[in-house]
Formats: C-alpha cells, structure tokens, sequence
C-alpha cells in the first residue's frame, strides 16, 4: 500500500506539472534483501519483482552484498530472466 501511495503522488505531481505520467519510469530500490537460497524463495522473489511490474515500476536496483558469486547466479537465472520473459 505504501509503494502504491507514493507511485499515485508521483504520478499526480506529473498530471500537476503538466507531464504525462505514463512517460516516468519507476526505479525500485531493494536494499538489505536475502538473497534466495533455493527454489521456492528464488519463485518469491519472481512474484514480488512481478507485482512492483504490475504497479508500473519498470526498473530495479539492487543494493546488497552477495555472500557469494553462486547466490547472485542464481537469482540472475531464476529470477531476473523469468521477470524479463514476462
């Protein structure tokens, strides 16, 4: 509800300024994420980052630290190119 509020704020200020909100792209940042470990949360991770899509948001930043190459590889294979066939 929080990220759906700021997204109708954002998309208000632009009708305001006289901006098409449809032509802002939304940037996501995660921060401090667990990164998935296995299948089910890596299918987590694909729900969430699909429904941030679906509220419009087209761009995600991922600021954390990986405890190993194996762990971003895998959200990279798991995750990112499922979000991107969709």
């Amino acid at each position: 509800e929080d990220i759906r509020r700021k997204r109708d704020i954002v998309h208000r200020s632009a009708e305001q300024a006289g901006r098409d909100p449809g032509e802002i792209r939304l940037t996501h940042i995660i921060q401090r994420m667990n990164w998935p470990t296995n299948d089910p949360e890596s299918h987590q991770w694909v729900d969430y980052l699909k429904s941030m899509q679906a509220l419009g948001f087209d761009y995600f930043i991922i600021d954390a630290k990986a405890e190993s190459y194996e762990l971003i590889e895998r959200f990279h294979e798991q995750v990112i190119e499922v979000v991107r066939e969709t």
